[in-house]
């Protein structure tokens, strides 16, 4: 369950703006969030312990110097939680005079003052924090050079600034590494694969190469479609993956060399949506099988925000944290999960000590040189990676 708490002078206009674009947001993504904006909301209306609390806090004249402004601040510094400062200026002098002291440090997000519409970016970070949206989004673009090299390049650049992290061969391969190796790494790495489905893809070995291993590894897939693309693949047809398709008459510009304005914005929408929703149910498939295997040992299992769960015995004297992503595991992974704030779920759970922290990564490809690098941050850490759902019984 998720709950944001807005924090804001009484007459601050922009809550309600706030509120609207979120339920938006939350409508898009077919997730649920109680959103409020009084003391009395952020501690009596959800106690459970399952709730992830992020908090936006308007800054205003009005509210630094608003008794309860203060007070929900308080709140949310004693409860350490997430908070998101927004501000309508860089500079310093101004922005002292808009925050408290406690959070001038957090990097906040800017809105311009007279600007009616919310931020993009304020969305996302909410979404981010929340854990709905990755905050490492990774995207892998699949395209023939001969006639998607543009789109390719436009796409990449778009979704950059929609703060995605995109691998796109002709920036991330250099003329001296091994194309194949690094595809294929980028692939696990990305969980998610944008196919540029052009007139001349089927000609492109490498992208049926790159097909065949998004399919092994069942990792989403989006398709933009050109509309005289004839040659049927059986293998991406017979998928039915979700479809953009572009008319070539209609939908590029620039002697059709560039996405029109309002099919570029489908596009990003699409990559969006599918991002989250192809991830979202490969972390589901995992806690599936989590629980069916533990099921099976008579063990509990204990859902948390952040995709974590906790394993439990009967007697809730042994506990093991198992946290989940959807992707190859990184060096990020595993400093989250060993900082990981256990004492709400240890006093919650009861537990005495939890004992080893699992990392379980949905994807199962990685190369000696990726299991060399986290055994290296691993160390002598209470640590362990599981290389695949299938692995996981072996660890709890």
């Amino acid at each position: 369950m998720y709950q944001l708490l807005i924090i804001g002078a009484t007459a601050d206009t922009r809550k309600d703006a706030v509120i609207s674009a979120v339920k938006d947001k939350a409508k898009e993504l077919d997730v649920t969030i109680d959103i409020g904006y009084d003391l009395d909301f952020a501690e009596h209306k959800v106690t459970n312990k399952h709730v992830l609390q992020v908090v936006v806090y308007l800054g205003s004249l009005k509210a630094l110097n608003d008794a309860e402004c203060g007070q929900n601040l308080s709140f949310a510094l004693a409860r350490k939680l997430q908070i998101i400062p927004v501000v309508d200026t860089d500079d310093n002098n101004r922005r002292r005079q808009q925050i408290p002291s406690e959070i001038d440090k957090i990097l906040s997000v800017m809105w311009k003052k007279g600007t009616k519409s919310v931020p993009t970016q304020l969305v996302t970070t909410i979404f981010e924090a929340l854990s709905i949206l990755e905050k490492n989004r990774k995207v892998f673009i699949s395209y023939r050079q001969t006639d998607a090299t543009d789109v390719a390049i436009q796409l990449h650049d778009e979704l950059v600034k929609k703060r995605f992290r995109v691998f796109l061969d002709n920036f991330q391969v250099a003329p001296s590494q091994d194309i194949q190796s690094e595809i294929s790494k980028a692939l696990e790495e990305t969980a998610f694969v944008l196919l540029l489905y052009s007139p001349e893809m089927h000609e492109s070995h490498w992208i049926d190469v790159e097909i065949t291993q998004a399919l092994e590894s069942k990792l989403p897939i989006l398709i933009v479609k050109w509309t005289n693309a004839k040659q049927d693949i059986p293998k991406v047809t017979k998928a039915n993956f979700p479809t953009v398709y572009i008319d070539p008459t209609i939908d590029l510009v620039n002697r059709k060399r560039k996405v029109a304005t309002s099919k570029l914005k489908e596009i990003l929408d699409m990559v969006e949506r599918e991002h989250h929703n192809g991830l979202l149910n490969r972390r589901k498939e995992a806690v599936k099988v989590v629980k069916e295997y533990a099921k099976e040992k008579m063990l509990n299992v204990d859902e948390y925000p952040g995709w974590n769960l906790i394993i439990t015995n009967t007697a809730g004297t042994q506990g093991k944290i198992v946290a989940i992503t959807p992707r190859l595991s990184c060096s990020e992974d595993l400093y989250q999960l060993d900082n990981m704030q256990t004492d709400s779920i240890q006093a919650s759970a009861s537990l005495p000590l939890f004992g080893n922290r699992i990392l379980l990564q949905v994807a199962t490809k990685r190369t000696s040189d990726h299991k060399r690098f986290l055994d290296w941050i691993i160390n002598k850490r209470n640590l362990s990676v599981v290389p695949g759902v299938m692995y996981i019984d072996a660890y709890l």
